[in-house]
């Protein structure tokens, strides 16, 4: 690898990487640049901040060492009613320079002059990058050296949180580093508007054009370019397509220790310091491609041959110009570099691909993003994208981005790919039968008990909140519905993201609770009739237990619901995460709810169903082995409904609280199957009517007596008179309505 400060075996400065070939001569065609003046001012102001600043800082002499001060100076410059030519600069303007002695020290220190600095950003106007999204300016200066990006008045405050240790990291490496070459920050003032704007070098080459491009994470979550972007004219890919490409990068061995020393010592300087959404920017520069299409291009200026402007050689399609001056521009006095050819001090993020190799190419890898720290609220933006593969926890497996494997070498260790297109049409079918059955069970339940609510059974007042509960769930299920539909993106605004994630989460712990209660009533109820049972009979003691059961399920929630917000990434999405200490807050939470939403209440059902169980096998009235076998049921269908979701939940805390001990097929696995586990829980919903009801006889008995209550007494003895023979026994609907539900057999105590 061609680092900074090391020549190889040759005297000269100039180190060429590719074999010396034959330089053709270059027809240079005008170049279409668009020149901001009057039509952009904020980049007038910038050009001209920049000059001035630094012919400000040539007449201040350079200091002996850096004090803490420096890295909270900053120099304003505030112009009304100026003289200038209004269509190249407004007339009031304010112009801020952050830190300008400690940029120009690292400017020294990466081996930048402060004219050739000046010179790159103010002889012509920065022009728009290729990579520009829209979502703020995104500009290569005039030589394609260094690139202008704007920023957030939070990326400001970011990089002066981590200025001094990113300026000590850069001292103890020499310059020689993989993160981003921060050279100058500045804040522009035009018409009351603030535009923050960053200075850094151009990881990609200024004259070798890039012909593949790819965002690297060293994560398989959500890291697929999307069609859009793949039909842009140089597209972002990301790492499922760097797999799926089966694209591999060839170095040598030397070349790969090189790059394995930066990468390991600039990441462990970005764990310190908790930066946690920075990405690996490679580009892949194609000799022999470049090389025909210089050909062609050559081939259609010998036709035409327009001069060049203001001596800047325009970019071709298989080239970029030089300038003369600016930081690329000594190159022009030097030997011309023939194709594939490139300077590593200029070029500093470059390696070229080894003899070995299939094709001569030309590799550009850099860290990028990495002013997003982990506890800013930025971080949740980057944590969403893995949440889409499950609800609550984050995919923070970019620890070291260790993929240099061997020579040639793969990013991945991942050996699966799984479909999430299937997945979320299993899904939208489970939500949606779910929501079908269940709703039609449980307002079922509710209408027939509770005209019985206030009977002395304590089973019946707490099947009445199970369904209640379960109903709460059932009704948001639409919700959750369309947004699997749609690949996680909320439509429905803040409120109902907080509404109907803290509804679920409640039912989550109540509907736990009143099963755990409600078995216990049974146990009560058959063991020691004689005894009060568990839930009093007085009303008002009764309701202030229930209301006890739903307040701890609230608190429980809240405790989740508390960090749900609607986040916008790409597209909007509902999601849970806090802004400090995800990892502390989320392992608390999953240990909370695997006690006492699982835990606890297990324990409770699977010990009072074998107790209920034996006493039932003694008992006089029991009305067969289904009485018995039915109450194993209950505690499994418990445990297979949530057992799963909770295995997968410990699962992620293990992840969360050591990231290496699990293979990335396994991680990969466990986020997609969250998702899956957690819509199969919702079961519960359907099964717990079939089970508490249902197959209950005096439930059934009620049911008919509640529906035949509805009818009208003259079509009901019509009815009755039309079927003498009714196995009910006769057609007195009168009769019908009399069945008793004052009591409950010790059967449908068990049943």
């Amino acid at each position: 690898m061609a680092a900074h400060g090391s020549s190889g075996t040759t005297s000269s400065p100039m180190v060429i990487l590719a074999p010396k070939t034959k330089t053709k001569k270059k027809h240079f065609v005008q170049q279409k640049v668009k020149v901001f003046r009057a039509s952009d001012p904020v980049l007038s102001v910038f050009m001209w901040g920049v000059n001035h600043s630094i012919n400000d800082l040539n007449q201040v002499p350079v200091p002996v060492m850096l004090l803490p001060d420096d890295f909270k100076a900053n120099t304003k410059i505030k112009v009304n009613n100026h003289l200038f030519n209004k269509e190249n600069l407004p007339g009031h303007f304010k112009f801020k320079e952050y830190c300008p002695q400690v940029f120009r020290n690292l400017r020294e220190r990466f081996g930048i002059e402060d004219l050739d600095y000046q010179v790159s950003l103010t002889r012509s106007s920065p022009m728009r990058s290729v990579d520009d999204q829209g979502e703020g300016l995104l500009l290569n200066s005039y030589d394609r050296a260094l690139v202008v990006k704007q920023i957030s008045s939070e990326d400001v405050a970011d990089m002066h949180s981590i200025l001094s240790e990113y300026h000590q990291h850069i001292v103890k490496c020499h310059g020689s580093t993989l993160l981003p070459q921060f050279l100058g920050m500045y804040r522009v003032s035009v018409d009351s508007e603030e535009t923050y704007l960053i200075v850094m070098r151009n990881m990609f080459s200024h004259r070798l054009v890039v012909h593949r491009k790819y965002d690297l994470k060293g994560s398989l979550v959500a890291r697929e370019a999307s069609d859009k972007e793949r039909g842009k004219e140089l597209p972002t890919f990301k790492d499922m397509d760097f797999r799926n490409n089966m694209q591999k990068v060839y170095v040598t061995e030397e070349q790969k220790e090189k790059f394995m020393e930066k990468l390991n010592r600039d990441v462990e300087f970005l764990v310190r310091l908790k930066i946690m959404d920075y990405s690996l920017l490679l580009g892949i520069h194609d000799v022999g491609r470049a090389e025909r299409e210089d050909e062609e291009v050559e081939e259609v200026s010998n036709e035409e041959e327009p001069e060049a402007e203001n001596g800047l050689a325009g970019a071709t399609v298989g080239s970029y110009g030089t300038s003369p001056e600016g930081i690329a521009g000594y190159m022009s006095s030097c030997k011309p570099l023939g194709p594939g050819e490139f300077d590593p001090y200029v070029d500093v993020y470059a390696v070229g691909s080894c003899p070995g190799a299939p094709q001569r190419e030309v590799y550009f890898m850099g860290l990028i993003d990495v002013l997003t720290q982990y506890d800013t609220k930025k971080k949740a933006a980057h944590a969403a994208k893995t949440v889409k593969h499950g609800n609550m926890s984050a995919d923070l497996h970019n620890h070291s981005l260790d993929f240099l494997n061997g020579t040639p070498w793969y990013i991945f260790e991942c050996t699966i790919q799984l479909d999430t297109k299937y997945r979320r049409i299993a899904l939208f079918l489970i939500y949606l039968f779910i929501f079908m059955v269940g709703l039609l069970e449980n307002l079922l339940v509710v209408w027939v008990n509770w005209r019985r609510r206030h009977s002395a059974n304590g089973v019946l007042f707490c099947i009445i909140n199970v369904s209640l509960s379960d109903l709460m769930v059932i009704v948001i299920l639409p919700f959750f519905m369309m947004e699997v539909t749609m690949d996680k993106v909320w439509l429905w605004g803040r409120f109902l993201c907080k509404v109907t994630n803290l509804i679920y989460v409640v039912n989550f712990y109540s509907s736990s609770f009143f099963l755990a209660f409600m078995t216990l009533e049974r146990y009560l109820a058959l063991t020691r009739p004689s005894s009060p049972a568990f839930f009093p009979v007085a009303g008002r003691q009764r309701w202030v237990l229930c209301g006890g059961l739903w307040l701890l399920s609230l608190f429980l929630a809240l405790m989740e619901n508390v960090h749900v917000d609607l986040l916008e990434w790409e597209e909007p999405g509902c999601y849970m995460l806090p802004e400090y200490h995800f990892t502390e807050w989320f392992v608390t939470v999953a240990f909370l709810c695997l006690l006492f939403q699982f835990l606890g209440p297990a324990a409770v059902i699977i010990t009072c169903n074998v107790l209920i169980a034996r006493a039932a096998q003694t008992a006089p009235d029991v009305q067969g082995r289904r009485d018995v076998w039915l109450v194993h049921v209950y505690s499994l269908v418990f445990v297979v409904c949530w057992l799963p979701y909770h295995v997968v939940m410990f699962m992620m805390i293990i992840e969360d609280l050591d990231p290496f001990i699990l293979s990335c097929d396994t991680v990969e696995v466990l986020y997609f199957s969250f998702s899956v586990v957690q819509s199969l829980s919702l079961f519960h919903c359907v099964a717990n009517p079939l089970l508490y009801n249902f197959l209950s006889k005096s439930f059934r008995n009620n049911l008919i007596n509640t529906v035949v209550n509805c009818i009208p007494r003259e079509a009901a003895l019509e009815g009755a008179a039309s079927k003498p023979n009714s196995p009910n026994g006769g057609g007195d609907p009168g009769k019908q309505r009399k069945i008793s539900n004052a009591s409950t057999s010790q059967s449908d105590i068990v049943s």
